[in-house]
């Protein structure tokens, strides 16, 4: 049985407690981030997908997953370096 449980003004589930939502970039606005990011971009090798997350944290919220998903969305591919992945250009 689901039962509820009055806090103050706000009524919660007992089984399923409140969690923070991560916000997400719509993904034409994550696109339109990492397309200018990357113009003009020599730097193949140096990154890996959270480097760049950490690189954008300033204008947007973009997840790891999001930049794999861009990255190989545009022809990039994984390589080792240094035991690390990063990303190079095909």
């Amino acid at each position: 049985m689901n039962r509820k449980h009055v806090m103050g003004f706000h009524q919660q589930d007992a089984e399923e407690p409140e969690k923070e939502k991560e916000v997400q970039q719509e993904p034409d606005v994550t696109e339109c981030i990492l397309d200018a990011y990357f113009l003009r971009n020599d730097d193949s090798g140096r990154w890996t997908s959270q480097d760049i997350c950490d690189n954008l944290m300033d204008m947007a919220r973009i997840s790891p997953a999001e930049v794999t998903g861009y990255m190989l969305k545009h022809d990039y591919q994984l390589e080792r370096e240094d035991d690390r992945l990063v990303w190079v250009k095909k």
